[in-house]
Protein backbone atom coordinates (compact mmCIF):
# COMPACT_ATOMS: atom_id res chain seq x y z
CA UNK A 1 0.00 0.00 0.00
CA UNK A 2 3.02 2.27 1.21
CA UNK A 3 4.52 1.69 -2.64
CA UNK A 4 1.41 2.57 -4.56
CA UNK A 5 0.89 5.53 -2.63
CA UNK A 6 4.14 6.85 -3.06
CA UNK A 7 3.67 6.53 -7.04
CA UNK A 8 0.53 7.74 -6.98
CA UNK A 9 1.98 10.56 -5.27
CA UNK A 10 4.30 10.99 -7.75
CA UNK A 11 3.15 10.54 -10.93
CA UNK A 12 -0.34 12.32 -9.42
CA UNK A 13 1.76 15.79 -9.05
CA UNK A 14 1.65 16.82 -12.28
CA UNK A 15 -1.99 16.74 -12.67
CA UNK A 16 -3.02 18.65 -9.09
CA UNK A 17 -0.69 21.01 -10.45
CA UNK A 18 -2.54 21.54 -13.81
CA UNK A 19 -5.68 21.63 -11.35
CA UNK A 20 -4.36 24.64 -8.84
CA UNK A 21 -3.77 23.00 -6.00
CA UNK A 22 -1.33 23.21 -3.47
CA UNK A 23 1.59 20.95 -3.68
CA UNK A 24 2.96 21.91 -0.14
CA UNK A 25 -0.30 21.33 1.62
CA UNK A 26 -0.75 17.37 -0.47
CA UNK A 27 2.35 16.66 0.83
CA UNK A 28 1.85 17.39 3.90
CA UNK A 29 -1.65 15.13 3.88
CA UNK A 30 0.58 12.20 2.24
CA UNK A 31 3.18 12.36 4.66
CA UNK A 32 0.85 12.23 7.26
CA UNK A 33 -1.20 9.40 5.58
CA UNK A 34 2.02 7.07 5.10
CA UNK A 35 3.26 7.67 8.86
CA UNK A 36 0.12 6.24 9.80
CA UNK A 37 0.47 3.31 6.98
CA UNK A 38 4.11 2.57 7.09
CA UNK A 39 6.11 4.52 9.72
CA UNK A 40 9.00 6.04 10.01
CA UNK A 41 10.99 4.69 7.52
CA UNK A 42 8.67 5.60 4.61
CA UNK A 43 8.85 8.76 6.18
CA UNK A 44 12.23 9.17 5.37
CA UNK A 45 12.08 7.92 1.85
CA UNK A 46 9.38 10.32 1.23
CA UNK A 47 11.81 12.99 2.99
CA UNK A 48 14.35 11.92 0.69
CA UNK A 49 12.69 12.28 -2.80
CA UNK A 50 11.55 15.95 -1.67
CA UNK A 51 15.30 16.24 -0.78
CA UNK A 52 16.71 15.48 -4.78
CA UNK A 53 13.48 17.73 -6.25
CA UNK A 54 14.28 20.24 -3.99
CA UNK A 55 18.20 20.33 -4.33
CA UNK A 56 18.70 21.95 -8.39
CA UNK A 57 16.29 25.23 -7.05
CA UNK A 58 18.51 25.42 -4.04
CA UNK A 59 21.81 25.34 -6.80
CA UNK A 60 19.97 27.94 -9.51
CA UNK A 61 19.29 30.18 -6.35
CA UNK A 62 22.91 29.77 -4.57
CA UNK A 63 24.62 30.43 -8.61
CA UNK A 64 22.03 33.43 -9.45
CA UNK A 65 22.53 35.31 -6.03
CA UNK A 66 26.66 34.36 -6.40
CA UNK A 67 26.47 35.93 -9.80
CA UNK A 68 24.69 38.76 -8.48
CA UNK A 69 27.36 39.00 -5.86
CA UNK A 70 30.15 39.26 -8.21
CA UNK A 71 31.27 42.63 -9.09
CA UNK A 72 30.78 43.65 -13.00
CA UNK A 73 33.34 45.37 -15.42
CA UNK A 74 31.10 47.70 -17.77
CA UNK A 75 32.86 47.38 -20.88
CA UNK A 76 33.06 50.67 -22.83
CA UNK A 77 30.69 50.80 -25.68
CA UNK A 78 32.46 50.66 -29.48
CA UNK A 79 32.74 54.51 -29.86
CA UNK A 80 34.34 55.19 -26.45
CA UNK A 81 36.85 52.32 -26.92
CA UNK A 82 40.42 53.00 -28.86
CA UNK A 83 41.07 52.72 -32.71
CA UNK A 84 43.29 50.67 -32.58
CA UNK A 85 41.49 47.70 -30.30
CA UNK A 86 38.08 48.07 -31.32
CA UNK A 87 36.39 44.20 -31.83
CA UNK A 88 34.11 43.13 -34.32
CA UNK A 89 32.39 39.81 -33.60
CA UNK A 90 34.80 38.95 -31.21
CA UNK A 91 38.02 39.29 -33.20
CA UNK A 92 40.12 42.34 -32.53
CA UNK A 93 40.93 44.99 -35.99
CA UNK A 94 43.14 47.51 -36.41
CA UNK A 95 41.83 50.62 -38.07
CA UNK A 96 42.50 51.57 -41.88
CA UNK A 97 46.02 52.47 -43.15
CA UNK A 98 46.34 55.12 -44.50
CA UNK A 99 47.29 55.28 -48.51
CA UNK A 100 50.48 57.15 -47.07
CA UNK A 101 51.73 54.39 -45.17
CA UNK A 102 50.95 51.90 -47.33
CA UNK A 103 53.14 53.63 -50.11
CA UNK A 104 55.88 53.89 -47.42
CA UNK A 105 55.68 49.90 -47.06
CA UNK A 106 55.89 49.40 -50.91
CA UNK A 107 58.90 51.21 -51.41
CA UNK A 108 60.50 49.71 -48.44
CA UNK A 109 59.85 46.33 -49.78
CA UNK A 110 60.95 47.30 -53.01
CA UNK A 111 64.27 48.76 -51.81
CA UNK A 112 64.83 45.58 -50.38
CA UNK A 113 64.31 43.49 -53.09
CA UNK A 114 66.30 45.90 -54.86
CA UNK A 115 69.64 45.33 -52.72
CA UNK A 116 68.40 41.64 -52.52
CA UNK A 117 69.00 41.54 -56.62
CA UNK A 118 71.78 43.78 -56.33
CA UNK A 119 73.45 41.20 -53.86
CA UNK A 120 72.65 38.48 -55.96
CA UNK A 121 74.35 39.68 -58.85
CA UNK A 122 77.42 40.52 -57.43
CA UNK A 123 77.26 37.11 -56.34
CA UNK A 124 76.73 35.89 -59.69
CA UNK A 125 79.59 38.11 -61.74
CA UNK A 126 82.23 37.10 -58.91
CA UNK A 127 82.26 33.40 -60.26
CA UNK A 128 84.22 33.37 -62.79
CA UNK A 129 83.63 30.10 -64.58
CA UNK A 130 80.31 30.69 -64.60
CA UNK A 131 80.50 34.05 -66.26
CA UNK A 132 83.73 32.92 -68.69
CA UNK A 133 81.44 29.85 -69.42
CA UNK A 134 77.72 31.33 -70.32
CA UNK A 135 80.23 33.87 -72.98
CA UNK A 136 81.74 30.65 -74.23
CA UNK A 137 78.34 29.05 -75.06
CA UNK A 138 76.77 31.88 -76.52
CA UNK A 139 79.76 31.96 -79.31
CA UNK A 140 78.69 28.22 -79.72
CA UNK A 141 75.00 28.77 -79.82
CA UNK A 142 75.77 32.21 -82.21
CA UNK A 143 77.72 29.87 -84.82
CA UNK A 144 75.06 26.96 -85.08
CA UNK A 145 71.96 29.01 -85.44
CA UNK A 146 74.20 31.24 -88.21
CA UNK A 147 75.41 27.52 -90.15
CA UNK A 148 71.40 26.50 -89.51
CA UNK A 149 70.15 29.60 -90.95
CA UNK A 150 72.18 30.67 -93.61
CA UNK A 151 73.19 26.78 -94.36
CA UNK A 152 71.19 26.35 -97.37
CA UNK A 153 71.59 29.78 -99.01
CA UNK A 154 75.18 28.98 -98.91
CA UNK A 155 75.29 25.65 -100.62
CA UNK A 156 72.89 26.93 -103.66
CA UNK A 157 73.73 30.46 -103.82
CA UNK A 158 77.69 30.33 -103.36
CA UNK A 159 78.41 26.20 -104.03
CA UNK A 160 75.80 26.18 -106.37
CA UNK A 161 73.89 22.68 -105.37
CA UNK A 162 70.98 21.35 -106.53
CA UNK A 163 67.62 21.93 -104.32
CA UNK A 164 67.46 18.49 -103.95
CA UNK A 165 70.95 17.49 -102.87
CA UNK A 166 70.94 20.87 -100.85
CA UNK A 167 68.17 18.85 -99.01
CA UNK A 168 69.33 16.06 -98.30
CA UNK A 169 73.05 16.61 -97.33
CA UNK A 170 71.32 19.60 -95.10
CA UNK A 171 68.98 17.65 -93.14
CA UNK A 172 71.99 14.93 -92.62
CA UNK A 173 74.37 17.77 -90.89
CA UNK A 174 71.86 19.26 -88.90
CA UNK A 175 69.87 16.48 -87.56
CA UNK A 176 72.96 13.67 -86.94
CA UNK A 177 75.61 16.25 -86.16
CA UNK A 178 74.62 18.01 -83.20
CA UNK A 179 72.72 15.32 -81.45
CA UNK A 180 75.57 12.94 -81.92
CA UNK A 181 77.89 15.28 -80.69
CA UNK A 182 76.03 15.71 -77.40
CA UNK A 183 75.86 12.23 -76.86
CA UNK A 184 79.69 11.65 -77.34
CA UNK A 185 80.61 14.38 -75.12
CA UNK A 186 78.39 13.07 -72.12
CA UNK A 187 79.96 9.93 -72.77
CA UNK A 188 83.49 11.49 -72.68
CA UNK A 189 83.26 13.31 -69.83
CA UNK A 190 81.76 10.77 -67.83
CA UNK A 191 84.39 8.11 -69.11
CA UNK A 192 87.00 10.30 -67.37
CA UNK A 193 85.16 10.98 -63.93
CA UNK A 194 82.61 13.87 -64.60
CA UNK A 195 83.07 17.07 -63.33
CA UNK A 196 81.83 17.02 -59.91
CA UNK A 197 84.52 18.57 -57.66
CA UNK A 198 87.04 21.18 -58.45
CA UNK A 199 89.54 18.65 -59.79
CA UNK A 200 87.51 17.11 -62.12
CA UNK A 201 86.12 20.43 -63.05
CA UNK A 202 89.34 21.70 -64.31
CA UNK A 203 89.56 18.01 -66.19
CA UNK A 204 86.97 18.41 -68.16
CA UNK A 205 87.09 21.91 -69.02
CA UNK A 206 90.62 20.67 -70.76
CA UNK A 207 88.60 17.83 -72.54
CA UNK A 208 85.85 20.53 -73.11
CA UNK A 209 88.74 22.82 -74.99
CA UNK A 210 90.15 19.52 -76.65
CA UNK A 211 86.79 19.56 -78.35
CA UNK A 212 86.53 23.01 -79.23
CA UNK A 213 90.03 22.80 -80.96
CA UNK A 214 88.73 20.35 -82.98
CA UNK A 215 85.87 22.15 -84.04
CA UNK A 216 87.78 25.41 -85.13
CA UNK A 217 90.11 23.37 -87.06
CA UNK A 218 87.20 21.70 -88.79
CA UNK A 219 85.70 25.23 -89.28
CA UNK A 220 88.41 27.33 -90.78
CA UNK A 221 88.77 25.99 -93.84
CA UNK A 222 85.05 25.63 -94.58
CA UNK A 223 84.36 29.15 -96.63
CA UNK A 224 88.00 28.66 -99.02
CA UNK A 225 86.55 25.49 -100.40
CA UNK A 226 84.39 24.82 -103.19
CA UNK A 227 83.37 21.45 -102.96
CA UNK A 228 80.23 20.84 -101.87
CA UNK A 229 80.66 17.28 -99.90
CA UNK A 230 83.58 18.24 -98.73
CA UNK A 231 81.61 21.50 -97.36
CA UNK A 232 79.10 19.41 -95.59
CA UNK A 233 81.48 17.02 -94.02
CA UNK A 234 83.54 19.60 -92.47
CA UNK A 235 80.22 21.33 -91.63
CA UNK A 236 78.96 18.28 -90.05
CA UNK A 237 82.16 17.47 -88.37
CA UNK A 238 82.21 21.38 -86.48
CA UNK A 239 78.37 21.03 -85.47
CA UNK A 240 79.81 17.40 -83.95
CA UNK A 241 82.74 18.71 -82.26
CA UNK A 242 80.86 22.00 -80.84
CA UNK A 243 78.12 20.54 -79.63
CA UNK A 244 80.54 17.56 -77.67
CA UNK A 245 81.01 20.60 -75.48
CA UNK A 246 77.90 21.79 -74.30
CA UNK A 247 76.53 18.91 -72.02
CA UNK A 248 79.83 19.27 -69.66
CA UNK A 249 80.03 23.26 -69.97
CA UNK A 250 76.43 23.26 -68.67
CA UNK A 251 76.75 21.47 -65.92
CA UNK A 252 79.35 23.41 -65.05
CA UNK A 253 77.86 26.47 -64.87
CA UNK A 254 75.15 24.93 -62.84
CA UNK A 255 77.55 23.14 -60.33
CA UNK A 256 79.73 26.02 -59.84
CA UNK A 257 77.20 28.05 -58.47
CA UNK A 258 75.82 28.18 -54.86
CA UNK A 259 72.30 27.13 -54.78
CA UNK A 260 70.24 29.74 -53.48
CA UNK A 261 72.25 31.55 -56.54
CA UNK A 262 71.13 29.55 -58.60
CA UNK A 263 67.57 30.25 -59.99
CA UNK A 264 69.02 33.58 -60.82
CA UNK A 265 72.26 32.21 -62.95
CA UNK A 266 69.55 30.29 -64.96
CA UNK A 267 67.65 33.49 -66.06
CA UNK A 268 70.94 35.30 -66.34
CA UNK A 269 72.51 32.35 -68.74
CA UNK A 270 69.38 32.64 -70.92
CA UNK A 271 68.92 36.44 -71.29
CA UNK A 272 72.62 36.17 -72.65
CA UNK A 273 71.91 33.28 -74.81
CA UNK A 274 69.21 34.74 -76.46
CA UNK A 275 70.29 38.25 -77.19
CA UNK A 276 74.14 37.58 -77.90
CA UNK A 277 73.81 33.97 -79.50
CA UNK A 278 70.81 33.34 -81.61
CA UNK A 279 69.25 37.33 -82.06
CA UNK A 280 72.97 38.26 -82.80
CA UNK A 281 73.86 35.68 -85.18
CA UNK A 282 71.46 36.38 -87.82
CA UNK A 283 71.21 39.82 -87.18
CA UNK A 284 75.07 40.86 -87.89
CA UNK A 285 75.66 38.22 -89.90
CA UNK A 286 72.37 39.47 -92.01
CA UNK A 287 73.94 43.35 -92.18
CA UNK A 288 77.23 41.91 -93.32
CA UNK A 289 75.87 40.25 -95.80
CA UNK A 290 73.85 43.03 -97.07
CA UNK A 291 76.74 45.68 -96.65
CA UNK A 292 79.24 43.46 -98.64
CA UNK A 293 76.52 43.21 -101.69
CA UNK A 294 76.24 46.69 -101.80
CA UNK A 295 79.75 47.50 -102.17
CA UNK A 296 79.32 46.56 -106.13
CA UNK A 297 82.37 44.71 -106.58
CA UNK A 298 80.69 41.44 -104.96
CA UNK A 299 77.56 39.33 -106.13
CA UNK A 300 75.39 37.25 -104.28
CA UNK A 301 77.39 34.23 -103.92
CA UNK A 302 80.57 36.58 -102.73
CA UNK A 303 78.72 38.33 -99.75
CA UNK A 304 77.17 34.90 -98.78
CA UNK A 305 80.06 33.38 -98.28
CA UNK A 306 81.77 35.99 -96.46
CA UNK A 307 78.87 36.68 -94.27
CA UNK A 308 79.06 32.92 -93.61
CA UNK A 309 82.57 33.42 -92.75
CA UNK A 310 82.12 35.71 -89.87
CA UNK A 311 79.42 32.73 -88.75
CA UNK A 312 82.14 29.86 -89.21
CA UNK A 313 85.09 32.06 -87.22
CA UNK A 314 83.26 33.14 -84.70
CA UNK A 315 83.85 29.68 -82.42
CA UNK A 316 87.45 30.92 -81.74
CA UNK A 317 86.17 33.76 -79.39
CA UNK A 318 84.50 30.33 -77.90
CA UNK A 319 87.95 29.16 -77.06
CA UNK A 320 89.38 32.49 -75.88
CA UNK A 321 86.13 32.10 -73.01
CA UNK A 322 86.47 28.34 -72.08
CA UNK A 323 90.56 28.73 -72.06
CA UNK A 324 89.31 31.68 -69.55
CA UNK A 325 87.11 29.19 -67.93
CA UNK A 326 90.30 26.75 -67.88
CA UNK A 327 92.29 29.08 -65.78
CA UNK A 328 90.27 30.65 -63.43
CA UNK A 329 88.88 26.40 -62.59
CA UNK A 330 92.82 25.68 -62.22
CA UNK A 331 93.06 28.96 -59.84
CA UNK A 332 90.51 27.30 -58.04
CA UNK A 333 91.84 24.01 -57.50
CA UNK A 334 94.98 25.23 -56.38
CA UNK A 335 93.38 27.69 -53.53
CA UNK A 336 91.52 24.11 -52.40
CA UNK A 337 94.85 22.09 -52.60
CA UNK A 338 96.91 25.80 -50.23
CA UNK A 339 94.22 25.74 -48.16
CA UNK A 340 93.93 21.72 -47.64
CA UNK A 341 97.56 21.53 -46.79
CA UNK A 342 97.28 24.44 -44.32
CA UNK A 343 94.65 22.14 -42.93
CA UNK A 344 96.88 19.23 -42.63
CA UNK A 345 100.04 21.26 -41.12
CA UNK A 346 97.50 22.90 -38.42
CA UNK A 347 97.13 19.14 -37.14
CA UNK A 348 98.89 18.29 -34.01
CA UNK A 349 101.56 16.00 -35.00
CA UNK A 350 100.83 12.10 -33.33
CA UNK A 351 101.58 10.68 -30.03
CA UNK A 352 103.36 7.48 -29.89
CA UNK A 353 103.83 5.44 -26.69
CA UNK A 354 107.55 3.66 -25.57
CA UNK A 355 107.56 2.18 -22.85
CA UNK A 356 104.80 3.71 -21.21
CA UNK A 357 106.11 6.79 -22.07
CA UNK A 358 104.00 9.50 -24.87
CA UNK A 359 106.60 10.07 -27.60
CA UNK A 360 106.28 12.99 -30.09
CA UNK A 361 106.97 11.99 -33.49
CA UNK A 362 108.13 15.01 -35.40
Amino acid sequence: AGEGLLSRLVLGAPRRARRGESHDENGDADTALLLGANGGEKHHRYQSLRDVQAAPAADLSSSASAEASRPRTVSASPAERPPSTRSFRGTATTTPRSAAQWSSDDEHEHDEEGQHDVTVFRALFSQKVYIFLVLCMTSMYFTVTGVQFWGTSYFMVTLEASQYMTNVLFVGIAATGPTLGVFFGGWLIDAFGGYHGKAQRALALQLCLMLGCCSCLCAAPITFLNGVYTTALLLWMTLFFGSSILPACSGITVSSIPRQHRPASSSLSLVVFNLFGYFLSLVLSGYLMQYFDSLGGCDDGCSRRLGFRIVLFWPFTSMVFLMSALWAAHHQRNQQLQARALHERAKPPPVESRGGLPVTTV
